[in-house]
């Protein structure tokens, strides 16, 4: 199995690429992810109900209260997971139309062969 994956891939793609990366079912492919490897409550501070039912809320205090590892005990915050094959490019700002030899969008349908004939 082969995970696609770039600096915008965060949270529960990270773990499960980690996971699989770390049990040897999956190459990681692309650049490293995010290192979102944490996750929030939000607590709401609240003073009164409002006439249509709703809460008003003062303030939220926002509370890291776990921290996602992977099997082998690793955590990825403010790392990423290391892709096993770096694709270089894939870096937010970044596309393939950097490349000499990349399809220009408005030319990719007729470069590609039709399915339905």
């Amino acid at each position: 199995m082969a995970i696609l994956v770039n600096d915008s891939s965060a949270s529960a793609s990270e773990l499960i690429a980690g996971s699989l990366k770390d049990f040897g079912r999956a190459l990681i492919i692309g650049s490293r992810t995010y290192g979102k490897g944490t996750g929030q409550k939000w607590i709401p501070f609240t003073d009164e109900k409002l006439s249509d039912g709703r809460t008003a809320v003062e303030g939220i205090l926002r509370i890291t209260t776990f921290l996602f590892v992977t099997p082998s005990g690793q955590h990825h915050q403010k790392i990423g997971v290391q892709s096993d094959i770096p694709i270089p490019g894939l870096e937010k700002g970044r596309n393939e139309t950097r490349y000499d030899d990349a399809i220009e969008p408005r030319n990719m349908n007729s470069q590609l062969p039709n399915p339905y004939p």
